[in-house]
């Protein structure tokens, strides 16, 4: 069960992190 929640933890981060990723190039991107 605890590697289960490792591996939640992992992927919710990871998108956390793609997601806030674009944000900022979207932001950053704009003129």
């Amino acid at each position: 069960m605890q590697g289960y929640l490792d591996a939640v933890f992992f992927l919710v981060a990871g998108v956390l992190l793609v997601v806030l990723g674009a944000g900022l190039v979207l932001l950053l991107g704009r003129p």
